[in-house]
């Protein structure tokens, strides 16, 4: 993108899961209604380089859920197919993933940072409450397992903390 002085955004759709309503909200008068939540990340391609705002869901969900979420995959079933992970979307618009300069979370969800692990070259920015609430207590988090052994995110050394209050506020 570099030299053609704008910026354009992509929405890439990577997939979803069904679920009750009840796991986000037990008492929505129709809390028993099966729900199809859609997983999102977008690129924006600045001619100072790319920024992504969230990554997606790992793709190990495709075929084992359970591995990468532990007991509380039997509150989703996930819907993904080969090709929606962070990789494969980029790839359709020839951009590596491993050039990708910079990452803002908008928190550490599973489904909004299961590809950090494929983002080797990129700076990772999420709000020092939200990393710090992904660690506690660690045994129950549903912090995604990207970001929980993203060494990036664990030492800070590539972590960039904000203090600000509010997960998307401004962006």
């Amino acid at each position: 993108m570099s030299g053609t002085g704008g910026m354009r955004m992509y929405a890439f759709h990577c997939g979803g899961e069904k679920t009750l309503r009840s796991v986000f909200d037990p008492f929505d008068p129709d809390c028993g209604a099966t729900i199809h939540p859609p997983y999102f990340f977008y690129l924006i391609r600045h001619p100072e380089g790319d920024v992504l705002f969230d990554n997606g869901a790992h793709p190990g969900l495709i075929g084992d859920p359970r591995n990468r979420l532990g007991a509380a995959a039997d509150l989703y079933d996930i819907v993904m197919a080969p090709g929606d992970d962070v990789v494969s979307r980029l790839h359709t618009l020839g951009v590596d993933a491993g050039n990708i300069g910079h990452v803002v979370q908008s928190h550490l969800h599973y489904d909004h940072s299961g590809g950090l692990e494929f983002l080797t070259g990129a700076t990772v920015y999420v709000q020092r409450s939200e990393l710090a609430f992904a660690y506690w207590p660690r045994s129950t988090s549903v912090m995604s397992t990207s970001a929980r052994t993203s060494t990036r995110c664990r030492t800070g050394s590539r972590c960039a903390a904000s203090t600000t209050s509010s997960t998307t506020a401004g962006f």
